[in-house]
């Protein structure tokens, strides 16, 4: 009986030490399946934020179009605003008492040529109308394609934030190291462009 109290004793050790270890593995199995998943979250938020910043950038070039649609839209009221106030200098201001002559070969002249300009500014406008249009409903999209990104990027924020906070990113593989680091660079740009 002496022999068996030991023997007991040893195996029971073994039980608990076995139990213990395999805790331990199930604990380690779950913490690497959440980082797992986590990782693989920020993997596809990353390429989400990426291809919003391909679609940024895009619509950027579009911008300038706008841009130069304003200074050619300032030009067109101006022109107009000529025309009619030649148009008004031509009819409305001829003195009509007093005997007062026109030539009126000269003021038919003068009307023709301010319709003839009118018509071709009119022209001009309808031509760019429906590509102010597009480009409206394309800055629109733009806004709130940029506030998603905002939201996006400062949610990225927060997840950094917290990776670093329980010390993941030290011993995440180097080139999510280089990624964490670009999008920082990227936030830290986009919050120095001044809102569209």
């Amino acid at each position: 009986m002496s022999v068996l109290w030991p023997r007991q004793q040893c195996n029971c050790k073994i039980t608990k030490n076995l139990i213990l270890h395999q805790k331990n593995l199930w604990n380690a199995w779950i913490t690497i399946s959440d980082l797992r998943d986590t990782v693989t979250k920020k993997r596809h938020r990353l390429q989400l934020l990426r291809q919003k910043l391909k679609l940024a950038s895009i619509l950027k070039g579009q911008m300038t179009l706008l841009e130069d649609w304003a200074l050619l839209e300032k030009d067109h009221s101006t022109s107009l605003l000529g025309a009619i106030e030649s148009l008004k200098a031509s009819t409305l201001r001829l003195p009509v008492v007093g005997g007062a002559i026109a030539d009126a070969q000269s003021l038919k002249d003068a009307i023709g040529s301010a319709v003839d300009v009118m018509q071709a500014m009119g022209s001009s406008l309808c031509s760019l109308l429906p590509v102010v249009e597009e480009l409206n409903s394309l800055v629109t999209e733009l806004a709130k394609t940029a506030a998603k990104e905002r939201a996006s990027l400062e949610q990225c924020t927060d997840f950094i934030s917290l990776l670093v906070a329980i010390q993941v990113v030290p011993r995440l593989p180097s080139t999510l190291q280089v990624r964490d680091s670009s999008l920082r660079a990227h936030i830290i740009q986009h919050n120095h462009v001044p809102p569209a």
